[in-house]
């Protein structure tokens, strides 16, 4: 008991900060709570997803690959090519008997809480608990991660992003040969992927440079551990890419995203990755303008302190600075027009359709940056406290401009009805929006009006 009594009250300042960086991640949800929500482009897609996902759930099919309430009840395989991790969250918040949409706002607030904590995680490990918290604050209030939850409603990209400090944490752990820290590779990867594959994608290859600096910090038999991890991630979401890999030949998903969707066209200037939302957002616009940004503030203080502290900064925090400055700025390059023959001539990049998802990798890697400049100021003993203390007040003054955007109403408990009224033939259906899961050969849909009556009278 002794032990116990000793262990609990070693745990207790460590419970204590997550409890505070949970607290600290609220307002990062807030747009998600009070009257409506976002008015975001994929909010109701992803919301009727999980309505249809609890049907199949609750008639006992844990992972569906067909709802047979899509399309108005000709069915629809999007569980087939789209994985439902995150919708699986939003059900096990739902289960127990909030309503759908309560659970989906639960779900969105979970998921930042996530992203704090994975990111104090890897920060903690890099460069000590002061710097791992404001990783966390940095990362969770970053401009993308806020776009991206609030403009685009991408419930299962946040949840992606939320994972990806914990991938590079366990693959930093798992160079150093714990073989414990492998298999959370493996599960690290297998929920970032069963998230959204194609973040995981574009991960991957910048992970093969993260692997590179792991490599010539412990020599290439390091590389042993993380390969073998990505490798059981590989066999564990075997069940979803290969059925995934192999059917999607047969349905309209390449001519349908050639249609409306393309990576030349989603290129970004570095004007447009340093911009700022209007303040407020005014809700009279239909579609605001969009803006993805770099964390600026996050920038221009990590390139400030580490300048200024270069001549002192050791060994260590050089190697840590050269790793995830590489990374910043392959990222960003990624985004601009200047990288186009790489994405012309890489499939599997082409396949994840928009450069400017990069942009969650390279906020990771300015916060991190942002967390060896506390390093070495706190080493320094140059008053770290207060001026983590005000650096943390001006990452969340910088993000408000995220926290307000335009709103609308939403069904509390959507039902089928609510569902079938949303879908619209022959595009906007089966919660996709240009119906790219259609068998390649239809041509035109059936008349549906008589069976999506009867789904709004069930």
């Amino acid at each position: 008991m002794a032990k116990v009594a000793t262990k609990l009250r070693e745990a207790g300042p460590h419970l204590a900060l997550l409890l505070a960086l949970a607290v600290m991640a609220v307002p990062a949800a807030s747009p998600y709570f009070g009257d409506g929500v976002p008015r975001a482009n994929d909010i109701f897609p992803h919301l009727f997803r999980v309505l249809a996902l609890d049907r199949m759930v609750q008639a006992g099919v844990l992972w569906p690959r067909w709802s047979p309430d899509l399309v108005h009840g000709f069915g629809y395989p999007v569980f087939n090519f789209f994985p439902s991790l995150s919708h699986l969250v939003v059900e096990l918040f739902h289960l127990p008997g909030l309503p759908l949409t309560t659970a989906y706002r639960t779900a969105v607030l979970a998921h930042f809480i996530l992203t704090a904590w994975s990111a104090y995680f890897l920060g903690r490990a890099l460069f000590g608990p002061m710097a791992g918290l404001v990783t966390a604050l940095a990362y969770t209030y970053s401009p993308y991660l806020l776009y991206d939850a609030h403009v685009r409603g991408g419930l299962p990209e946040s949840q992606a992003l939320a994972l990806l400090p914990l991938l590079l944490l366990a693959l930093w752990y798992a160079a150093q040969g714990k073989i414990v820290w492998i298999i959370a590779v493996g599960l690290a990867f297998t929920g970032m992927f069963l998230s959204h594959f194609p973040v995981t994608f574009q991960v991957a290859l910048l992970c093969g440079v993260w692997l590179l600096f792991l490599a010539q910090r412990w020599g290439w038999r390091a590389l042993t551990g993380p390969i073998l991890g990505l490798g059981l991630g590989g066999l564990l979401t075997a069940f979803f890419w290969l059925p995934a890999l192999t059917e999607i030949v047969h349905t309209r998903a390449a001519f349908s995203i050639s249609q409306g969707y393309g990576y030349q066209q989603n290129f970004m200037s570095l004007g447009q990755l340093f911009a700022f939302p209007h303040l407020p957002a005014d809700p009279a616009l239909i579609n605001p303008p969009v803006v993805r940004a770099l964390p600026v503030i996050v920038l221009l203080w990590a390139a400030a302190r580490l300048i200024w502290r270069w001549p002192g900064l050791g060994r260590d925090l050089r190697w840590q600075t050269a790793a995830w400055g590489l990374l910043l700025l392959l990222s960003t390059w990624l985004i601009t027009p200047w990288s186009q023959p790489v994405w012309d001539n890489f499939s599997l990049l082409n396949q994840t359709l928009y450069p400017w998802r990069f942009l969650g990798m390279a906020s990771l890697a300015a916060t991190l940056l942002l967390g060896a400049a506390v390093a070495a100021d706190a080493r320094a003993g140059w008053r770290a406290g207060w001026l983590t203390a005000g650096l943390t007040l001006l990452i969340i003054a910088a993000a408000v401009p995220w926290l307000y955007p335009p709103r609308e109403p939403i069904p509390e408990a959507p039902t089928l009805a609510d569902l079938a009224a949303f879908e619209q033939p022959p595009l906007f259906i089966g919660t996709t929006t240009l119906g790219e899961f259609l068998p390649r050969w239809v041509e035109e849909l059936p008349e549906t009006t008589t069976m999506r009556d009867a789904l709004v009278r069930e």
